[in-house]
This record gives C-alpha cells, structure tokens and sequence, in this order.
C-alpha cells in the first residue's frame, strides 16, 4: 500500500515528482505508463467494468490498460473479469479509497 505521507518525504531526493506527491492516483502502481488510461472515479457499478470493456477492445494482447476508480465494488468486478476474461488484473487501493485497477489484456 502506498502512503501518500510517506512519498511527500521523498520529494527532492530523486524519489517522486512534487506533482505525483499531491495526486493518489499518480503514485498507485508506478510501473511502467500503460498503453491506455481511463478515469473512472465517481462512477458506480457497473460503468468502471463497462468503460474498462471498452478500453481493452482498443487494445493488443499483451498491452497494458489502467483504471482508476472510486467504486469499492469495482474490486469485485475486475477480479470476475480476471477469471471470466483471461485477463491479468492487477489492484491497489489508496488510504482515500482510490481503486487502481491495471489489466493486461489477455
């Protein structure tokens, strides 16, 4: 987990950019940038699962898809479509209840 206090401290040691420091959602997950991303946050089930759909329809096997979202149900729907899809699905959670939801498409 990530604790954005935590990453403040960083800041000017070559750690973190100042502007990732202010925005959760930046320091969730900070692999390499994905091929697509798509903001979700403020929409509820099932809109992040349906906009993630369509996002990976956009995108290659193998490529990288990474949501952000603020629907604690969204954890549930991305591990059925791990298991229904085929897909790697990986998630974080922020201590503010930002979900990070990063897919590699099967």
């Amino acid at each position: 987990m990530v604790n954005i206090q935590d990453l403040s401290s960083l800041e000017g040691q070559g750690g973190i950019l100042a502007d990732q420091a202010m925005d959760p959602a930046s320091t969730l997950m900070s692999k390499a940038a994905p091929h697509k991303h798509i903001d979700a946050r403020g929409q509820q089930c099932p809109m992040p699962l349906l906009m993630a759909k369509r996002g990976l329809r956009e995108l290659e096997s193998g490529m990288v898809l990474e949501l952000i979202a603020t629907d604690p149900g969204s954890e549930r729907d991305f591990r059925s479509l791990e298991r229904l899809g085929g897909h790697r699905v990986e998630t974080e959670v922020s201590d503010d209840g930002i979900y990070c939801h990063r897919i590699t498409k099967a």
